[in-house]
Formats: C-alpha cells, structure tokens, sequence
C-alpha cells in the first residue's frame, strides 16, 4: 500500500491544513512499498492540472483552448511535494508553497477558496453526483477539462492500480477502486458525446511532430486522428515511419464509438500478423509438449481494431494486442485440455470426446 499525502503534526496550523491532501495508491503494484515511477509522475502531473484549472476559474478567466496559466497563479498554486515520512510511502502534497506573499494579487482567501472547491469537485466526482459537480463548477468546458484530468490521474489498469484522493484526515473523497465506472456516466451526464478508455487505437502513420509530441493516423476509412504522447515513445515511432501501428493511450470515442482523440500515447507497436508457434505449455504447473508444434494464422482487422486468429482444434480467440492474443490463446488451451483432454469421457459428448482425443494425441506431459 503506498500513499501520497501529508505530514500530520500538532503544530500544524488550521489556516495550512486544508491545502493539504492524500492521494492513495491500492493494488498489486503497491505491495512492497514501492510504485512505478510513471504511474506517480502521471497522477501528481494531473493533480496539479486540478489545481491550475480550478485556480483560473476562480479567477474567472476563460478556458481557451490551451491550460495557459499567468505566472503569478502558476507560483501561486504549484504542488509542493515534501520528504517522505518513515513506516510508509507518504510523500507530502500541499497546495502553494511557502507563506502568503501579501504584496500579490492573490490572499489567503483565494487559496482558501480554491482549496475548498478542490474537496467539494473531488467529492463529487467521487461520488459520482453531476447535480453537485454542476453546483460546484457551472462552465461545461471547465467540467469537461476537470472530468478528463481526475480520469487521467488513474493509472492505466495494467498496473493494476488504483489511486483515491484523501482529505488530511485521511477521509476518502473519491475512491479509485470504483472511479472507472463512475466517470463514463459523469460523461454522459454532463452532456458530453465521448466515452473514454485507456485502449489501443490502430492506423497508418501520417506525420509526427516531434516538438510538439504529437503524430495523425489514418484509420480504416479513411479517417485521420490526432494523439499525443509521451517522450519515451519517439525511439518506437522512429523505427516505424510510416505504415500501419498500433498505438495505446487514453482513448476519447464519440457516441458511435470511432475513436476521435488520443492523449498520453505510451506504448507504439507495429502490426504483426505472423503466425503463432507454440511447442511448449505450461499448465497448473506442469509442463507439456506439443508434437508436432501447435499453428495459429493470425490476423488484424482494421475495421474492428481488433487481433484474431485461428488454427488447431477450431480455436478462435480475439484481442485488442498482440500480446493479449497469445495470452487469451494460451488460456483457452488451458481451458480445452483441463475441460476436455482430463476430463471423464462419460460425460462428453460424442464431438467432446474427439477433441479430447486430439489434445491428448498432441500433448505429452515432459517429466
């Protein structure tokens, strides 16, 4: 179990104690004290974006296209990330630093109010009330751009994380093991035409722009969308400069579920529609041997996005990668030889026991 958040202390004023909060992380990735270091950079990174946008819309100022902050609120309430504490990893986050700087435009009020709002947002969006959200943030587009940050500050679920945001009693004010069903009905609610999703999304790459991480692909159909991502993908797009990829990142759909936006692109593969050679399985901890060696064709369908193929004993699994592929095909397998090929044949079918047959002819157990 790792946690972000505070240092707690009696000589810790009132008037600071409510620019300070927990975000804490929960799941397999967490249970020897440690985290991925991309997951940590990746939710503080959409925390602060919390902050800045509910600091300019205190402000009163327009959205605009881009989260453009005037420097004085940029100082203002930046996060300040402190020395972790013994026993656990809890890393201090405090909004604004240091004490109140009289002569700016901004006092203790206005901290304390976008500190307040900050609970009240968080709150409800945790519990999924968009009467609240509403009350709380009227402007759609500041809605909009605050649902997708609290979104992105989930870890994509291979991690097998969830990150929940705590006041500094350690109350929970949005809870990360139920957050990802609640944000695709806050979409809807709020009017918005998108589902999202951490997904993969394939097309032929069209153009990058280095300095601006971002990169257009043309999809079936023509299509052409924008992503942006991360600067750890370039050396994977370098070795593919043009043709068909694969990319993974948060995935905006419109209402006819067509991918219409990628952001935080942090995998790049290409397409690989070679077959599938397994001469070796492993299964509940015995090994076996497939002789001759099991084949699969595999192929990608640009229309669905999706990996499937087919082969030995009529199996057809499909998936979103090629690594899901062999690992959805290795699970059937598992399944078809505990199922069938150890199963009583006194309680198959005539078609079940053929196959029973084919698997037990094919697998031999390696002692």
């Amino acid at each position: 179990m790792i946690h972000v958040g505070i240092i707690k202390g009696s000589a810790m004023r009132p008037r600071t104690e409510s620019r300070l909060q927990w975000l804490h992380f929960e799941g397999a990735s967490t249970r020897a004290h440690s985290l991925p270091a991309n997951v940590l950079v990746k939710s503080i990174h959409q925390l602060q974006r919390v902050v800045y946008l509910l600091a300019k819309f205190h402000r009163g100022e327009d959205l605009g296209q881009r989260l453009r902050m005037p420097k004085d609120l940029e100082d203002r309430f930046e996060l300040i990330c402190k020395i972790p504490v013994e026993g656990s990893y809890a890393l201090p986050c405090q909004i604004g630093g240091g004490p109140v700087d009289r002569t700016t435009s901004l006092d203790d009020k206005d901290l304390s109010d976008v500190c307040r709002q900050f609970k009240e947002v968080t709150r409800a969006i945790g519990s999924g009330n968009i009467g609240s959200l509403s009350d709380a943030v009227p402007s759609p587009a500041y809605r909009a751009a605050l649902l997708k940050a609290y979104r992105a500050m989930q870890p994509p679920k291979r991690y097998g994380v969830d990150c929940s945001i705590e006041d500094v009693h350690r109350r929970k004010l949005l809870d990360g093991t139920i957050a990802r069903q609640i944000f695709p009905r806050l979409f809807a609610s709020a009017g918005e035409d998108t589902l999202a999703k951490s997904a993969y999304v394939a097309g032929t790459l069209m153009r990058i722009d280095f300095d601006k991480h971002r990169l257009w692909l043309k999809q079936h159909g023509g299509r052409v969308i924008e992503a942006a991502y991360r600067a750890g993908a370039e050396p994977d797009l370098l070795e593919h400069p043009r043709g068909l990829i694969q990319v993974h990142g948060d995935v905006l759909y419109d209402r006819t579920h067509n991918a219409r936006e990628i952001s935080d692109v942090d995998e790049v593969r290409s397409i690989d529609e070679s077959s599938i050679e397994i001469g070796n399985l492993y299964i509940d901890n015995v090994s076996y041997r497939a002789n001759p060696p099991l084949r699969f064709s595999v192929h990608f369908d640009q229309k669905d996005q999706l990996y499937d193929l087919d082969g030995d004993f009529n199996i057809a699994v499909f998936a979103e990668s090629r690594s899901d592929l062999d690992t959805e095909l290795r699970e059937e397998l598992r399944v078809l030889w505990l199922e069938y090929a150890q199963g009583d044949p006194k309680h198959l079918s005539k078609e079940a026991r053929k196959l029973r047959k084919k698997l037990r002819a094919r697998l031999e157990r390696i002692p």
